[in-house]
């Protein structure tokens, strides 16, 4: 239901109308949803159980005043931590990622798992859940070794998958969907990094 109020509000035209449900949702829906998605975080949280038998389970808090999921991820002695924000008009307009702490990786590759975090949430219906496991999932790959894509620099894709397809001249990874969207802007069925032509099959 979010994501089909939100549809209808984005592509409405008429500036007064946006305006007014926007306060409207604000005053007499948002807390709701809010309160409601909180909530569901909260109960995921004591009962997470990672796919993986050697992942950790991610230390969640809910700021409920503020709106906010923040996530850590323990590495050794530290952590890789995020915040969840989600904005006083929620669902209307998406939850944002941030970054609180960053552990041993790439500021490019952490930007791109925050990027990915948020679409996913986005893309699964404001699913703050779902943003949280791929957030995990990323960082559990790469700490087992996992290849990122070499497109989105991120191990697992939204779509939860690894890359799964590799370039026989340069054995570049890459995930199926990033490859298939560089297939599809370029042009051409080559390799994103060495150029040369890419047997898909």
């Amino acid at each position: 239901m979010s994501s089909l109020a939100k549809t209808w509000w984005v592509d409405c035209r008429a500036r007064l109308t946006k305006v007014t449900v926007e306060s409207w949702t604000e005053k007499f829906i948002s807390p709701k949803v809010i309160q409601d998605t909180l909530s569901a975080v909260a109960n995921w949280s004591i009962r997470q159980e990672p796919s993986d038998p050697d992942a950790e389970k991610l230390n969640v808090i809910i700021h409920t005043a503020a709106g906010e999921v923040t996530a850590s991820y323990p590495i050794e002695d530290t952590s890789c931590a995020i915040r969840i924000s989600l904005p006083r008009t929620f669902p209307l307009h998406q939850a944002t990622v941030s970054s609180i702490s960053r552990v041993a990786l790439d500021e490019k590759k952490w930007q791109s798992w925050l990027l990915i975090t948020q679409g996913v949430i986005a893309f699964n219906n404001n699913d703050v859940i779902e943003g949280l496991i791929t957030f995990r999932r990323n960082i559990v790959g790469a700490l087992k070794g996992h290849t990122q894509c070499a497109i989105c620099y991120s191990v697992v894709s939204d779509n939860g998958r690894l890359p799964n397809k590799e370039c026989r001249t340069c054995r570049g990874s890459f995930h199926t969907t990033c490859l298939l969207k560089w297939f599809q802007t370029s042009g051409k069925s080559t390799c994103p990094l060495c150029r040369s032509d890419f047997d898909y099959v």
